[in-house]
C-alpha cells in the first residue's frame, strides 16, 4: 500500500490525496440485542476477543483500519494492477474467522454473534484531519459512504460486493445472489453480489454459518410486520401470513411487495415462538408474485432466546 502508507507516515494535515482505494466496512448483526443483555465489561471483552481476530487478518492482506466504530471495522485497501483480491480474501477470511469467535462464546455460555460485510471500490480522498494535539487518519468520499450502504443490505453470514468492485473481478469469482436496490439519496439503482469464493490468488471459500438448507416446516400462522428504516420502526402496520419456518427464517405472502434487503419487525401471535405475541426482526430476500400475492422468504436478524429455543422444539419435533 504505497500511496497510503505513505500519507499514513508522512501525517500532512489537511493535505488530502485521491487514491482509488477498495473498502471494507463489517458490522455485528443484532449487536444492540446482545449489549442490552451483557454488562459493559462483558461486552467490551467480547469486543477486544472479536477485534484481536479481526484486526491481524486485515493487516496480513494489506488493509488499513481506518476507524473502529463500536462493533463495526472500516478499512481500506490500495487497488493496485487493477486487481481487488486483496479486500476480497480479508472478507472471506474474517468472515470464516467468526466460527473461531463463536466456539469460544459457545465454551463461555454466550450466544453465537454474526456480521455482515459491504465492500465497494472507488476514487476516495484519504488523509489526516484534525492538528498536531488531536488527529485521525480518514478516508472521505462518495465510495465509503456507497459501502456503508452495501454492508447495511448484508445479511449474517454474508459478504456482498457493490458493481463498482463485481466488475473488476467478476472473472475471479463465484457469487450466489445479486440483489438490485435503490438506496436512499441515488439517482441509479444499484445492484450487488453476494460473494461465495474467489479463484486466486488460491480459491478460498465462504463457509457460510447459516445454512440456508436447513429443514422447513409449513405453517398457517398470521402476522403483522412494520418497515424498519435506519433503526427506525415506522409506524404503518401491514397483515401478512407465514407459510412456513425454519431455524433461520419464514416465509410469508402479503398484498404488499417488500423489496429485497428490507428489514421488518414481525409480530405473531402463536405458541410456536413460546408466547401469545413475539416480535422478531428479519431481513427479505427475493420476494416472489404468485397468484396475487407476494411470497418472501425472510432471515432473522433479531429473535430473542425464549421464542428461539421454542420455535426449534416446534420444528424438532415436527420433523
Amino acid at each position: 500500500m504505497q500511496g497510503i502508507l505513505k500519507l499514513i507516515t508522512e501525517k500532512v494535515f489537511g493535505g488530502f490525496k485521491i487514491e482509488k482505494a477498495s473498502i471494507l466496512i463489517s458490522d455485528l448483526r443484532s449487536f444492540t440485542y446482545f449489549s442490552e443483555r451483557y454488562s459493559s465489561l462483558e461486552v467490551a471483552d467480547l469486543l477486544n476477543r472479536y477485534f484481536n481476530i479481526m484486526i491481524p487478518i486485515i493487516d496480513k492482506n494489506g488493509g488499513v483500519v481506518d476507524k473502529l466504530i463500536g462493533d463495526s471495522i472500516l478499512a481500506i485497501f490500495e487497488f493496485k494492477d487493477d486487481d481487488i483480491n486483496n479486500v476480497l480474501t480479508c472478507a472471506i477470511e474474517i468472515q470464516n474467522a467468526m466460527q473461531q469467535i463463536n466456539s469460544k462464546n459457545i465454551e463461555m455460555d454466550m450466544p453465537s454473534i454474526h456480521m455482515g460485510i459491504g465492500i465497494n471500490t472507488g476514487d476516495v480522498a484519504v488523509g489526516y484531519l484534525g492538528n498536531i494535539s488531536h488527529h485521525d487518519f480518514t478516508v472521505i468520499g462518495n465510495e465509503v459512504n456507497l459501502a456503508a450502504r452495501v454492508e447495511a443490505y448484508s445479511m449474517r453470514g454474508q459478504v456482498l460486493v457493490s458493481d463498482n468492485s463485481f466488475n473488476l473481478c467478476k472473472d475471479n469469482i463465484k457469487v450466489g445472489s445479486s440483489y438490485d436496490v435503490h438506496p436512499k439519496g441515488k439517482i441509479r439503482p444499484l445492484t450487488i453480489y453476494e460473494l461465495l469464493e474467489i479463484e486466486k490468488p488460491e480459491r478460498l471459500t465462504l463457509s457460510v454459518e447459516n445454512d440456508r438448507s436447513v429443514p422447513r416446516i409449513n405453517v398457517n400462522m398470521p402476522v403483522n410486520y412494520r418497515i424498519v428504516d435506519k433503526s427506525k420502526i415506522l409506524s404503518e402496520i401491514y397483515k401478512g401470513q407465514a407459510l412456513d419456518v425454519s431455524y433461520t427464517g419464514l416465509k410469508i405472502k402479503t398484498e404488499n411487495k417488500i423489496e429485497p434487503l428490507t428489514e421488518v419487525i414481525i409480530e405473531v401471535t402463536s405458541s410456536i415462538f413460546g408466547a401469545d405475541k413475539s416480535s422478531v426482526y428479519a431481513k427479505v430476500k427475493h420476494p416472489s408474485f404468485e397468484d396475487g400475492h407476494y411470497i418472501s422468504g425472510m432471515e432473522f436478524t433479531v429473535i430473542d432466546d425464549a421464542a428461539l429455543i421454542s420455535m426449534k422444539s416446534f420444528i424438532d419435533n415436527s420433523i
